[in-house]
């Protein structure tokens, strides 16, 4: 229960507010996040539901599905903004210097997030992007 807490957790706060000004990033590290990413881990653990986040070079995002009480939710698609700080992963929520921000290392196909707490949470780059509100077994039809 706690790891699936944690996903939206992450995702919330991630997509809770959208700050209305952006952090200039590294453009390598934006670059290799550009895209459509499915959540495969949580400690080591598969992920217990599916769970999608596409980034854009713009620093906004979309995550999906989320629920409908998160306030930035429509259509069971919500959406937010991200920025860089070094090899952070900064979630713009408002709160300023107490964002949340995690550790991130892009490995090939993979983005591996390293909390504050030290979850570690896994995505898998999924190819060709989905778009938001759609589902891997959506795109295969």
């Amino acid at each position: 229960m706690r790891r699936v807490l944690l996903c939206f957790t992450f995702s919330a706060v991630f997509l809770s507010g959208c700050s209305s000004v952006t952090t200039s990033s590294t453009n390598s590290m934006a670059t290799r996040l550009i895209g459509t990413w499915r959540w495969v881990q949580v400690d080591a653990q598969p992920a217990p539901f599916e769970f999608y986040v596409r980034f854009y070079l713009d620093g906004s995002a979309a995550t999906w599905p989320a629920p409908e009480e998160w306030p930035t939710t429509e259509n069971g698609v919500s959406h937010g903004r991200y920025h860089f700080d070094g090899e952070f992963l900064i979630l713009e929520t408002g709160a300023g210097e107490n964002d949340p921000k995690s550790q991130m290392k892009v490995r090939g196909d993979q983005i591996i997030l390293t909390g504050e707490e030290s979850e570690r949470l896994v995505y898998h780059r999924i190819v060709p992007d989905l778009e938001p509100g759609e589902l891997e077994a959506d795109s295969i039809r």
